[in-house]
């Protein structure tokens, strides 16, 4: 069986405007990446098998890739800023090191999430992290409403 979840390219600003505006109800993870390196592919697998046990995933969570600086002023008008700062819980630099705001626009090779809800960012994290992007998806994954029928269109 394959798996609707893979993870989806971003391509246009229409697309990601779009995608922001199921955050109210849906966990974006953002990977941000440049063109030339691509997606972190790495992780691919990772979150598809998040999605196996989570009840109505289609709704309730979006694994994004997209491209910067293609699309970093889009990203940065929707999110209000133009850097993020990764979360201190998940946070992987060096030890005793705070983490330091990353212009996203300008980011090298290493893998950036990003974790959006209600058009907000609620997680940065930095580097191919498993085990954080798991709690990320765990501690902001919207709960699922009773009378949940049909998800959006999509």
């Amino acid at each position: 069986m394959v798996n609707k979840l893979a993870v989806k390219q971003v391509e246009t600003e229409e697309e990601l405007a779009e995608w922001f505006s199921r955050s109210r109800d849906m966990l974006l993870l953002c990977d941000l990446h440049r063109g030339w390196s691509g997606p972190c592919d790495t992780l691919a697998p990772t979150f598809e098998a998040m999605t196996i046990d989570i009840d109505n995933a289609e709704n309730r969570v979006a694994f994004l890739a997209v491209e910067v600086p293609k699309l970093a002023p889009k990203f940065a008008e929707l999110v209000g800023s133009d850097t993020v700062t990764p979360s201190p819980q998940y946070y992987q630099g060096a030890e005793g090191g705070e983490p330091q705001p990353v212009d996203f626009s300008k980011k090298g090779c290493s893998p950036l999430f990003v974790a959006v809800r209600s058009g907000k960012i609620v997680a940065v994290v930095e580097g191919a992290d498993r085990p954080a992007l798991s709690k990320v998806v765990e501690e902001y994954l919207p709960s699922v409403a009773e009378d949940e029928e049909e998800g959006p269109e999509g």
